[in-house]
């Protein structure tokens, strides 16, 4: 995860996983995400309208037919 381009723009980007069809990305402003969840996306994604000095969290799980993969490991980044 990177900050910018832009105040309050929060640009995330992961490898692709063999066999998604889609991406949900997990967020918050504390670890241990459970509850704000965007579905369909990919990668590169920006995730804008962010509060400047705060830092969010993300963790992305792949889907496709099977179902959803478990979270990837958490990453912090503070928004521009």
């Amino acid at each position: 995860a990177t900050a910018g381009p832009g105040a309050g723009n929060i640009t995330l980007q992961w490898a692709p996983v063999t066999g998604a069809t889609s991406y949900n990305l997990y967020w918050g402003t504390a670890p241990g995400l459970t509850t704000n969840v965007i579905p369909g996306v990919t990668s590169p994604y920006v995730h804008s309208g962010r509060t400047t000095g705060i830092t969010y969290y993300y963790a992305a799980t792949a889907v496709n037919a099977g179902g959803e993969s478990l979270k990837s490991s958490e990453v912090s980044v503070v928004a521009p």
